[in-house]
């Protein structure tokens, strides 16, 4: 895995796509064309790579296409660009926005009747309980789950694949292991993670979760096990993303084409 997903694919979005956006908007022209229909996929790959790195409407996408407009035509650009710098600059509005949606979140969540917290920030709620034990930061649990982002998209669960998850309970986020020894089993609670109990300023690009961002679980707690079950790792398919090498062989593309007239 690379070490930094969210500086290439921001890097590799910036070098690699350029929009239309006369008059404030952008071209709805359907694909008639090879290159157009290549064109657009990109576009849409780019879009999935912008949002995994929380890259969203929110942002001026106008200004977005001029950037990118301007490094495909060799234009002077409008701010100083200074590589991993400017890349910092992305990232600590990201955690600065997640933080601030994230605090008005849990504010409003607090509210709901049910909700409790603990010394921690950690928010929960019973939505079923049980009467048995309950495990320790040093047992290995087994628990169906759903997490979902705070505006109700799922991003993991082990309910949609069919199979519980088992784990060691001191080797998950601290909202997990902290929540859970709260449970006894055969409960069912629901957990509003802030972002410091969960994947923090480094998020989890390749999940999709941004820096500090808060998320919401429903577990089920199933059972306390004696040991990890024995099975062989197995790899996960999701989307399909360009690599670096690849993201360079269509840059060369796009300004050879650019450079022939086409």
């Amino acid at each position: 895995m690379k070490k930094n997903v969210f500086v290439v694919s921001i890097l590799a979005v910036i070098l690699a796509v350029s929009c239309n956006t006369k008059g404030g908007g952008y071209s709805t022209t359907k694909p008639t064309k090879d290159v157009d229909s290549a064109s657009y996929i990109i576009g849409v790959l780019m879009g999935k790579n912008l949002r995994n790195g929380q890259i969203d409407s929110t942002f001026n996408l106008d200004l977005i296409a001029q950037g990118i407009y301007d490094e495909l035509n060799s234009k002077k650009f409008a701010i100083p660009f200074n590589g991993q710098e400017s890349v910092l600059i992305i990232q600590d509005y990201i955690l600065r926005k997640n933080t601030e949606a994230g605090k008005k979140f849990l504010e409003q969540a607090a509210k709901k009747s049910g909700v409790k917290k603990t010394a921690s920030g950690l928010l929960y709620e019973v939505m079923k309980e049980g009467n048995g034990p309950k495990p320790t930061a040093e047992s290995i649990v087994k628990v169906h789950y759903k997490g979902t982002f705070t505006n109700g998209s799922t991003f993991d669960s082990s309910i949609d694949r069919g199979e519980p998850a088992v784990f060691p309970l001191n080797q998950v986020i601290k909202g997990w292991t902290e929540g859970l020894q709260l449970m006894t089993i055969g409960s069912k609670y629901k957990f509003y993670v802030p972002g410091e109990l969960g994947y923090g300023a480094q998020g989890q690009p390749q999940g999709g979760i941004g820096p500090n961002q808060v998320l919401v679980f429903e577990v089920e707690l199933l059972s306390i096990e004696k040991e990890m079950p024995k099975q062989e790792a197995q790899g996960q398919q999701g989307e399909p993303q360009m690599d670096e090498e690849t993201m360079k062989k269509i840059q060369e593309q796009i300004k050879q084409q650019q450079a022939q007239g086409k």
